[in-house]
């Protein structure tokens, strides 16, 4: 008799290995009815297989080898995760690369999650450069100089605040400074927590030089336009101005006192006119030359601007003889004005030569029926001033009273 499946379950050591075989034989009345046979085999070759046999240690594998399934699955998804290609399908990323602008998606810790060919050619690097590094940590400049910029539109972001105005960033790339105007945007899952930022890049280089060149032109017309106006006023100085001593010529006085006398007749205001000549003149330039002459014509007007609120009122009337018009100042004032000049003129030191000036005044209150009335009855006491024997004021409406005495 044997047991079942001896054949197979048994096999006799190999020479060597064989170690000291025990019979015990099983009697039944009174014969041998069995055999059973002990032998010992190596120890480490059938532990394996003696565990194996064990019910418990195949519930133990089977369990363990479940839990790696389940991990390894664990594990593909949270590797999926992390690996930044699988952030975005194919087909969106192949969108970004198509877009002119350049984007950086970044995490939390303001790493470059992905980015398209468009911000990796402007940055001048391939996109797998710019994967992984820390955005923040680019060059990033003010533009129009070297000094780094601090203000990116991505840290706002990244602490939940949009930034719709764009921040004008530039990039220094092959010696070239590129100027960008930059806006971000946080990247927030369905609680509304920030999981990281997207940050959108227009270049703006070629229309800020543009725009550096129509400033630099606009500079240019200015400076041209003032240049043009200084001519303006030069050619308006030469064309209204006398060129010896700077107050009015003859034909701009005239437009000028027209309009003065015309106001002052529609409004009954006073006005009054005297006319200077310089005593001798002639005998200025014979003794002392013309360049003498010349200053003593550009003294006499000098100061008969600074006893005037109003220069255009004073004028060069023809060689050594002014006209000035004094507005909302009756014959009085004029005569007292007039004096006032024609002492200063007078005065010791005046000029390098001793100079006197004669005077001739008249004013509206004597009814002129014209400017020129005006003016020909300041020339008339004038002429008296000069015959009476020059170096004095002379008032039209005085001369007037004598005759009529």
């Amino acid at each position: 008799a044997a047991t079942d499946g001896h054949a197979e379950g048994w096999s006799t050591p190999s020479q060597g290995d064989e170690t000291e075989s025990l019979v015990i034989p099983i009697s039944r009345r009174g014969r041998v009815w069995a055999n059973i046979e002990l032998d010992y085999l190596n120890r480490q070759a059938g532990m394996v297989a003696a565990l194996w046999r064990r019910p418990l240690v195949k519930v133990v594998v089977a369990f363990a080898f479940m839990g790696f399934l389940a991990y390894a699955f664990f594990l593909r998804r949270v590797l999926s995760h992390l690996d930044p290609a699988t952030v975005i399908p194919p087909r969106v990323k192949t969108t970004l690369d198509l877009m002119a602008e350049g984007v950086l998606l970044l995490d939390r810790d303001e790493r470059v999650v992905l980015a398209n060919e468009a911000m990796a050619e402007r940055c001048g690097v391939g996109v797998e450069q710019l994967v992984g590094s820390n955005a923040s940590q680019i060059d990033w400049q003010i533009p129009g100089s070297t000094e780094r910029a601090l203000d990116l539109p991505w840290v706002r972001a990244l602490g939940g605040v949009n930034t719709p105005d764009p921040v004008a960033l530039a990039l220094s790339t092959d010696g070239e400074q590129r100027i960008f105007t930059v806006k971000g945007a946080p990247v927030k899952d369905d609680s509304g927590r920030v999981r990281g930022a997207i940050a959108t890049f227009n270049e703006i280089t070629q229309l800020e030089r543009k725009s550096q060149e129509l400033e630099e032109a606009m500079l240019l017309l200015e400076k041209s336009r003032d240049e043009i106006r200084l001519q303006n006023d030069e050619l308006r100085v030469l064309a209204q101005c006398d060129p010896l001593t700077g107050v009015s010529n003859r034909r701009s006085f005239m437009a000028f006192a027209e309009k003065v006398f015309d106001e002052s007749v529609r409004s009954g205001s006073p006005l009054s006119c005297f006319m200077v000549d310089i005593d001798h003149f002639k005998r200025v330039n014979d003794d002392h030359g013309h360049q003498m002459g010349d200053e003593v014509i550009q003294r006499v007007a000098q100061a008969l601007c600074d006893a005037m609120p109003d220069r255009d009122a004073v004028c060069r009337y023809g060689g050594e003889e002014f006209c000035v018009l004094t507005r909302e100042m009756g014959s009085g004032e004029a005569v007292a004005l007039a004096e006032g000049i024609r002492r200063t003129i007078g005065s010791t030191g005046f000029a390098k030569v001793p100079v006197t000036a004669s005077f001739g005044v008249s004013s509206l209150a004597e009814r002129p029926a014209s400017l020129h009335a005006l003016i020909e009855r300041a020339d008339e006491a004038l002429y008296h001033s000069k015959e009476k024997g020059r170096n004095r004021v002379t008032l039209r409406a005085d001369i007037d009273e004598a005759s009529e005495s």
